[in-house]
């Protein structure tokens, strides 16, 4: 099952809701349950998880123009469903968000379409959410020093290649 894409630009606004006010809207314990059940590995990582959620709910946000959006997708090779959570920019291009400063995560709009969803409770899309987030890491400073380390190793790969080019 797919959801579908709508862009920021086209926001119901009886719907338009931020990632933050609807934690806001959205109980703990709930949340809580829906990331024990769509992400087990979660289990260890509850109590941090529960901390980041409180801080999320009165982090002062950062203006975005992607719209927060979930898809569930059918991976045919492991012949099972994943989750794809991505931002999607007023022209529809849709970008992978775990390197976003959480700041900008809280103020994105919500798609409609996942809430008025009956599958897609509050909770889960919280739940989604919080796992992508924290993705490449808990805090913002490991996320940081991930996409810094990426950055370097995507660098160094084309000065490999300007080399390369050069000697050619």
């Amino acid at each position: 099952m797919s959801y579908n894409i709508i862009a920021g630009s086209e926001l119901s606004e009886e719907l338009a809701m931020t990632l933050q006010e609807l934690m806001r809207n959205t109980l703990w314990e709930p949340v809580e349950a829906k990331l024990a059940d769509l992400y087990p590995e979660t289990q260890d990582k509850l109590n941090a998880y529960r901390e980041l959620y409180h801080y999320m709910s009165e982090l002062e946000t950062e203006e975005t123009d992607f719209v927060l959006n979930i898809q569930k997708v059918w991976e045919q090779d492991d012949k099972e469903f994943w989750w794809d959570v991505y931002g999607e920019t007023p022209d529809g291009q849709q970008w992978a968000i775990e390197f976003t400063p959480w700041e900008q995560w809280m103020a994105m709009e919500v798609s409609p379409n996942i809430l008025r969803d009956f599958e897609t409770t509050n909770a889960a899309i919280v739940a989604h959410a919080l796992w992508e987030m924290t993705y490449a890491g808990m805090n913002q400073e490991q996320i940081r020093e991930l996409f810094q380390a990426l950055q370097e190793a995507v660098d160094e790969a084309k000065d490999v290649l300007d080399d390369e080019e050069s000697d050619d």
